[in-house]
């Protein structure tokens, strides 16, 4: 049971770190006036997302009068891949987001409402080029910012290039794209276009950006009748031992809960019978639904009786005199 728990939890905790890959939140630095933190060249830290922001604090998912730049930045001799899934802003003459690429040589300008579900469209996919950085510039409208207007939603990976002359990845633990880029063996199939080409994610069996939640549920549900089950289990078993009581009424069939306390086979026994069985010397009294005690109880209420009929006939007999 323990170990179907362990490799329960295991597979919840991979799904959620599928579903929830690394984040930043751009507003965070904007407001912060600073560059996030350079960027790893491997592990999981080495690709993730980049949102205006997680869960806006206010009405809006961002605020008028913006303007500002982050550059993100990763080791030297690798280079940072950046797709666009979601661009959701008001028109460029009042707001639009420049995308500085190739050292800031080149650049691209982002506005109005796109959406790129594969985040391998054109014009919405960007390669830092020949040097290690990428910078976001960001400038809005001093103009309220309506609720349905969410900003972006990017995608980062950092990778190398393969060795040009065996054409292979220069790390083991590397993932060699169809356009010779090389990333993290773990994005593979992780629903994210890392490679920039989409060939990390056309030879997966299932795509795990569609069933992700769906296997979280199933876990989840899995997790929920290991936990519930046994725990009813005890609790119906607990209660019959320590809640139920016997009440027995007069020469009803009343069963015997354990055999040990009477030294008799367990059958079915009138009230009378099972307190003369189990209890010998007693008798049941019907009115207080319990046994009473014979012991010497008729001879005593005898020799009250005489007594009293004594006492009676002496103070007649001086009532006389």
């Amino acid at each position: 049971m323990k170990l179907i728990c362990c490799i329960s939890i295991i597979i919840l905790v991979n799904c959620l770190h599928s579903a929830f890959a690394n984040e930043v939140s751009y507003l965070k630095y904007c407001l912060n006036g600073s560059d996030p933190d350079i960027f790893p060249n491997h592990g999981d830290h080495s690709s993730g997302s980049i949102v205006m922001t997680p869960q806006p604090e206010s009405g809006s998912w961002y605020m008028p009068d913006m303007n500002c730049s982050i550059t993100f930045t990763t080791e030297p001799n690798y280079y940072i891949l950046l797709t666009f899934s979601n661009v959701s802003l008001r028109n460029s003459s009042m707001d639009n987001l420049t995308v500085f690429y190739d050292n800031g040589n080149s650049n691209s300008v982002l506005a109005g409402q796109q959406v790129c579900s594969t985040e391998n469209c054109e014009g919405l996919k960007f390669e830092s080029g020949n040097f290690n950085n990428i910078t976001l510039k960001f400038i809005s409208a001093n103009v309220t910012v309506p609720q349905n207007v969410t900003g972006f939603q990017a995608h980062y990976t950092v990778y190398d290039l393969a060795n040009p002359k065996t054409g292979a990845c220069r790390d083991k633990h590397k993932f060699l794209c169809e356009n010779k880029h090389c990333i993290f063996y773990e994005f593979v199939c992780d629903g994210h276009n890392n490679c920039g080409d989409l060939s990390d994610e056309t030879k997966c069996v299932i795509p795990v950006k569609d069933t992700v939640w769906g296997i979280v549920a199933i876990v989840g549900a899995i997790l929920a009748i290991l936990v519930f089950v046994p725990c009813m289990c005890f609790l119906a078993i607990s209660g019959t031992q320590n809640i139920v009581k016997l009440v027995a009424l007069p020469n009803d069939p009343t069963p015997l809960l354990n055999t040990a306390d009477c030294g008799e086979t367990s059958s079915l026994l009138t009230s009378s019978d099972a307190a003369n069985i189990c209890w010998p010397g007693t008798s049941y009294d019907s009115s207080n639904y319990g046994t009473v005690q014979h012991r010497e109880s008729s001879g005593n209420n005898e020799s009250r009786k005489s007594h009293s009929h004594s006492q009676i006939e002496e103070s007649q007999e001086n009532k006389f005199l």
